[in-house]
This record gives C-alpha cells, sequence and structure tokens, in this order.
C-alpha cells in the first residue's frame, strides 16, 4: 500500500525518481514487530505516520508501558537518509547513510551521541521490514534483528 495514492499519477513517478522518500510512504500505517536479541524474542508495534508539514515520517515503538520514536528523512541536498532516534529515558541517537543509499536497504552509522551504532532498513515487500542493529552496549558487542509485518 503506498499511501495517499501517491504512486499511482504520472507526477507522483516523477517525484519519486527524485526523490527516494516518497517511496517510503508504504510505511504509513500500523506494524506489528518481533525483536530477536540474544536468542530472546520481544515483541512490539509501531505506527507509521507522515509528519504534516514537512519531509519526515515518525514511528512510535510501544512495548508494554513503554513508547520511543523513530524519525526518518532523505535530505535530497546531500542524498542521504538521517535517521533520529528518541528513547523513553530522554536519550537519542542520530543516524545517517552513505550518500546515494538505495531506499530498498537503508544502512545507517550513528554520528551522535557516538559513531557505535548500525542499523539497516530493508524492506521485504509492501507488508514486511527488517530490521538488523549491531552495536556496542556497556562495551559489549550486541546485534539483533527486527521484523515487521502489517
Amino acid at each position: 500500500m503506498l499511501a495517499f495514492g501517491l504512486a499511482c499519477t504520472p507526477a507522483a513517478w516523477a517525484q519519486s525518481a527524485t526523490d527516494p522518500m516518497t517511496w517510503m510512504n508504504f510505511l504509513v500505517g500500523h506494524w506489528t514487530c518481533t525483536s530477536v536479541a540474544g536468542g530472546k524474542m520481544t515483541s512490539y508495534t509501531t505506527d507509521w505516520e507522515l509528519v504534516p508539514g514537512g519531509r519526515w515520517m515518525r514511528g512510535t515503538n510501544r512495548s508494554g508501558t513503554s513508547a520511543s520514536e523513530d524519525l526518518e528523512t532523505y535530505d535530497l541536498a546531500t542524498k542521504q537518509w538521517r535517521t533520529v532516534d528518541l528513547e523513553p529515558d530522554g536519550s537519542m541517537s542520530v543516524l545517517v547513510s552513505s550518500r546515494g543509499a538505495s531506499a530498498q536497504r537503508i544502512a545507517t552509522q550513528s554520528v551522535y551521541p557516538d559513531d557505535s551504532q548500525r542499523v539497516a532498513f530493508e524492506k521485504q515487500s509492501n507488508d514486511e521490514y527488517k530490521l538488523t542493529f549491531d552495536f556496542l552496549i556497556k562495551g559489549k558487542h550486541a546485534l539483533w534483528e527486527d521484523h515487521c509485518r502489517r
């Protein structure tokens, strides 16, 4: 599903050719995700929406009573994907892709507060995507995968 019928018009096709952000509109809606880390599985939900008046998408992640936010955009000037993760404890991280990264698979690396985190987004279909996290927690390497489905 592409939100608001963006893929249905010639103008939308032309815009998506120059603006990869429109390609991400398939994310809009409710997703159920499972996360596997260290052999342990947890689940959460994510609700993606377009941020009014701007070029951002917002994902609100909920697990139990905890909630976090992910903000995603494509910087047309630098041709880079940018992600801002806002955590419930007040911490945050900023991740940036290499220049010209495909919207099909977006590999990002943190630039704030340090460069120890890597996250890869991979679209599997219009109803499924995968996130792979590779980072350090208290000096120890951590790797986990999340699978999200509509």
